[in-house]
């Protein structure tokens, strides 16, 4: 397994983001913000939405790279930038794109060892402490009562508000591309 040589040859970190973009379907810009329990929110930057859904599959591949469930939205931290930079290369030299990694998600999903609720919708806070720190707050959607929290201090330097909405990210107009595979990839 890729991931496996990754952390390795780098760190599991690295390998962490090699399955981001890859099996956790992430774009290139996007972030990890929570893995709790084969549960995973995910961040993505372009369309200002989190999304979340449900992985027994990919809990168990992050526990066998040694990594540990929690917060993974560290955007300015230096050891998080180049775990980034170093898996991306990896992705563009395996996959020779980002799309093409991001098809084995949906792939997942087609074979249901990724799923959601179609109910669920939360409000996530990400809270951004001045030592460069995060805590995250779920919230249920309608912002009030709190489902989880993780690493809250007072006086956050700043808070990031988003709609975790329960499934793919997908663009309906050009849904049949997520699901091609150019010959020699699969």
């Amino acid at each position: 397994m890729y991931a496996e040589r990754l952390a390795e040859e780098h760190n599991p970190l690295t390998a962490l983001y090699f399955l981001l973009y890859s099996l956790l379907g992430v774009r290139q810009t996007g972030h990890l913000l929570l893995w709790l329990n084969g549960w995973f929110i995910v961040l993505e930057p372009k369309t200002g939405f989190a999304h979340h859904f449900y992985s027994w599959l990919l809990h168990w591949m992050l526990l066998q790279l040694d990594l540990q469930e929690g917060i993974y939205y560290r955007p300015l931290d230096p050891m998080h930038q180049e775990a980034r930079e170093v898996a991306q290369q990896y992705i563009r030299k395996i996959y020779r794109s980002h799309q093409n990694a991001r098809r084995l998600h949906y792939m997942l999903w087609e074979r249901e060892y990724i799923w959601s609720e179609e109910d669920e919708v939360y409000t996530v806070k990400m809270y951004h402490y001045f030592n460069g720190e995060v805590g995250i707050q779920i919230l249920d959607k309608a912002g009030r009562e709190e489902l989880y929290s993780e690493n809250l201090k007072s006086e956050p330097a700043w808070v990031e508000t988003y709609t975790a909405l329960p499934c793919r990210h997908i663009n309906e107009r050009s849904e049949e591309a997520y699901h091609y595979r150019p010959g020699g990839l699969y």
